[in-house]
């Protein structure tokens, strides 16, 4: 969002229409703006034309189903992403974060932690408003202000979580940072021991640090103690 005081906007697809009109009354009651679609192709079309300022996503769709719809709206939009899904297999919610998702949530849904996830991602826009806008470590170059990212004369393409954790760990570089830390400042929450979020996303993070450069930065991760952003000198 450019503007803070800018009702956030959200686009949720999701097949089961009276399942999305009871999640618009309560988010529109909750000071958000809701776009529904219902299925996976037409949500690819909108995102070609709009950019809402956070997509919720069901898993099981018609014609086109959500992990394949995120793959592709991944292609135009590095906005936040939450998948929902009535499956409970693991499988299932990682391979949706490695598809693009930022953040994954079972049915039937608890109205609060709904709220709670969407407040989570899209506080991220101005998390990082503090300090200078641009930052430099070695060859890597983060600019707050525009969100982006670069090694030497190349680009990152990353999306707002991996940007936000990428910022987040640079601020704390030769600190080992945990990852009851990262759970509560960058997801909004408390870690259950069982959630995979952020190792999907660390794991992202890295493949699209290391195709840019294999050796001059790297996120290690430090045993029974967290994760480190890690320079060679």
């Amino acid at each position: 969002m450019d503007n803070e005081n800018q009702v956030p906007n959200i686009l949720m697809v999701d097949d089961d229409i009276p399942f999305t009109e009871l999640v618009k009354t309560y988010l529109e009651d909750s000071g958000f703006q809701l776009t529904t679609l219902h299925d996976g192709q037409r949500a690819i079309d909108y995102v070609q034309d709009n950019s809402p300022d956070l997509i919720i996503l069901d898993l099981m769709m018609p014609k086109v189903d959500g992990l394949t719809a995120c793959k592709e709206i991944r292609h135009s939009y590095l906005g936040p992403i939450l998948m929902l899904t009535a499956l409970s297999d693991e499988i299932e919610e990682v391979v949706g974060l490695e598809v693009g998702a930022d953040d994954y949530l079972g049915k039937p849904l608890k109205p609060r932690m709904l709220l709670a996830r969407i407040r989570a991602l899209l506080r991220r826009e101005t998390l990082y408003q503090k300090g200078e806008p641009q930052n430099q470590l070695g060859n890597l170059v983060i600019d707050e202000l525009n969100r982006s990212a670069q090694i030497g004369l190349a680009q990152l393409t990353l999306t707002d979580a991996e940007f936000d954790l990428l910022v987040y760990l640079s601020k704390r570089t030769g600190t080992i940072v945990s990852r009851d830390e990262l759970y509560r400042n960058l997801l909004g929450l408390d870690f259950n021991g069982l959630d995979r979020t952020l190792d999907v996303r660390i794991s992202r993070l890295r493949k699209k640090l290391s195709a840019v450069d294999q050796n001059e930065i790297s996120v290690k991760t430090v045993r029974s103690k967290g994760f480190l952003l890690a320079f060679q000198s």
